[in-house]
């Protein structure tokens, strides 16, 4: 029996640092684009808009949910899992300048995340230093649906963010989360690596690329299919090798 999966995809138009582009809605066409590389079997896809800015579209497999922007998106994502998730095995959390690069990231995802004892959640980046606690350094990744019906409401849907140390602030919150009922942390850096961006390109992990920041693709690559003609050997150049350090 296949896994049923939802895809929920983070959408916020107003004004962001280190934006795509003017052009707020330039990321809904590449994710949506982005949907013919993939192989979307039993997948249904969720782009949830933080407002107060509405999106409408019609798209296959696509359901678009409007909602107040509270809690960045981790409000976005906590909104499908109180709302939705019980009717799907697993949820992949993704945000709109981010896109899964790999056709059969879903199968990935989910083989991934089963080598991982007793995981709540699987991630870009986890990460744990003298300063910060574990938390997903890079919040993209799956859960299995049952963990938030054991875990209960997930708290970030009213949270009102002002400033980017809120955001980092409920970053912390949504991991220590997944690590209820004695569950941890796990991210894929050991198999696959992840293209981030902060206003520098940075890799973390190795391997073929998982995810990748889609400003990464804009300044590279002339389009989305010109990237997946070079995805076996995508220009590393400018981008730097993240190497895992616990001293700060």
């Amino acid at each position: 029996m296949l896994n049923k999966v939802a895809v929920v995809v983070a959408f916020f138009f107003g004004k962001r640092d280190r934006a795509l582009s003017d052009n707020s809605l330039e990321v809904v066409d590449l994710q949506i684009e982005n949907l013919s590389y993939m192989n979307n079997d039993n997948v249904d896809y969720y782009f949830v808009v933080n407002g107060p800015e509405v999106l409408d579209i019609h798209a296959p497999n696509i359901t678009v949910i409007n909602r107040d922007n509270l809690g960045g998106s981790y409000g976005a994502w906590s909104h499908f899992g109180n709302t939705l998730s019980h009717q799907y095995d697993y949820v992949i959390w993704c945000e709109d300048d981010y896109i899964f690069c790999q056709p059969d990231f879903v199968t990935m995802l989910i083989n991934k995340f089963h080598t991982c004892p007793n995981a709540g959640i699987l991630c870009g980046f986890a990460h744990e230093t003298t300063r910060w606690k574990m938390h997903c350094a890079i919040s993209c990744g799956i859960t299995a649906s049952y963990i938030i019906k054991e875990n209960g409401n997930m708290p970030f849907t009213h949270t009102v963010t002002k400033t980017y140390c809120d955001l980092h602030n409920i970053q912390f919150e949504w991991s220590q989360y997944f690590m209820e009922n004695n569950r941890f942390l796990y991210d894929w850096s050991d198999q696959y690596y992840t293209i981030f961006y902060d206003g520098e390109y940075r890799q973390y992990g190795s391997g073929p690329p998982l995810l990748c920041a889609l400003h990464y693709v804009k300044k590279y690559y002339a389009s989305l299919s010109n990237f997946y003609q070079n995805i076996h050997n995508l220009n590393l150049k400018e981008v730097a090798k993240y190497e895992r350090n616990t001293s700060f």
